[in-house]
């Protein structure tokens, strides 16, 4: 009887040692996995008209002076998600970057814009490096104006980030 008891009792601390194991390793995976996640801030789709309008993606890394420059790839999107303009930018702490899309910017209508009605954009920034993204902080708005005056129309902030 007590034979069987140790054994009972060492299967039992071995099931518990491989369960714990077990899940050390589930937690280093997923500190991995989160670590190397580059971050996105999306926007929904707004509409303008780029013979007019003018819409312009800003992104401030909001970091503190010191951390690293950040790579970052700002794009404008269009409803079947292909890109319609984008630019890889380095953004230091305390830094800000623009990207803008009106007629001029996108040149080509060949995808089937017309410059004069309404058109639906969505823009989207994603961290590119350093390898630690969580170094990077960026913050982000949207704006539509009048190409000729200047004149904003509308102003989103700050967007929804992911990752």
């Amino acid at each position: 009887m007590v034979g069987r008891l140790a054994r009972w009792w060492w299967a039992v601390m071995l099931a518990a040692i491989l369960v714990a194991v077990g899940v050390r390793v589930i937690f280093i995976r997923s500190d991995a996995a989160a670590a190397t996640r580059k971050p996105t801030v999306s926007f929904g789709m707004i509409g303008t008209i780029p013979a007019l309008q003018t819409i312009r993606l800003a992104v401030t890394d909001v970091a503190p002076t010191g951390a690293p420059v950040c790579t970052m790839e700002l794009s404008f999107r269009d409803a079947r998600a292909g890109v319609v303009a984008e630019k890889r930018v380095l953004v230091g702490p305390q830094r800000s970057v623009m990207l803008d899309l009106n007629s001029a910017s996108i040149g080509s209508w060949e995808r089937g814009f017309d410059p004069n009605a309404r058109n639906e954009f969505r823009a989207t920034v994603r961290v590119i490096s350093p390898t630690d993204p969580s170094l990077c902080r960026p913050m982000s708005t949207v704006e539509v104006f009048e190409t000729e005056t200047g004149q904003t129309r509308v102003s989103i902030l700050p967007a929804l980030r992911t990752g």
